[in-house]
């Protein structure tokens, strides 16, 4: 009788080393999550970030009248670099030339990446700075390299 008594606070001993084993992962899994919620910019307010409009140009050598434009509108991929130059989000413009994207308050670089493989179009970066509660606006001009 001594040894079933025994047996079973062994089993009741095993079974709650396995909880705490199980709680213990679960709350290090959370935790995990949490961590890569927040560096992947996911976490970013709804109400503070970055908007503006990508522009391409020159289209022609000559303008030829004070009145004529010589871009267009371009859709292009925004990288979000923070201080260390490190990529936090990216976004893409639509084919009107305008994006927005939420960050945390905060200083960034906007690289515009073109879709060719080519070196042309380039677009020079764009530091900005994002305050809270605020959208900062922006232009982000590719050169097409036509002179």
């Amino acid at each position: 009788m001594m040894t079933i008594a025994r047996d079973r606070a062994g089993l009741a001993g095993k079974r709650s080393s396995r909880s705490l084993v199980l709680v213990a992962s679960v709350a290090a899994l959370a935790a995990l999550g949490l961590i890569l919620f927040a560096w992947s910019g996911a976490g970013a307010p709804p109400d503070a970030g970055v908007r503006g409009r990508v522009w391409l140009g020159p289209l022609t050598p000559l303008v030829r009248g004070p009145d004529t434009l010589n871009e267009r509108p371009y859709a292009a991929t925004i990288e979000v670099l923070d201080t260390h130059g490190r990529v936090v989000a990216t976004t893409r413009s639509n084919r009107n030339g305008y994006f927005r994207i939420n960050l945390a308050p905060g200083c960034y670089v906007l690289q515009g990446r073109a879709f060719s493989g080519s070196s042309l179009p380039s677009a020079e970066p764009v530091r900005v700075a994002v305050r809270a509660h605020h959208f900062t606006v922006v232009t982000v001009s590719f050169d097409t390299g036509i002179r």
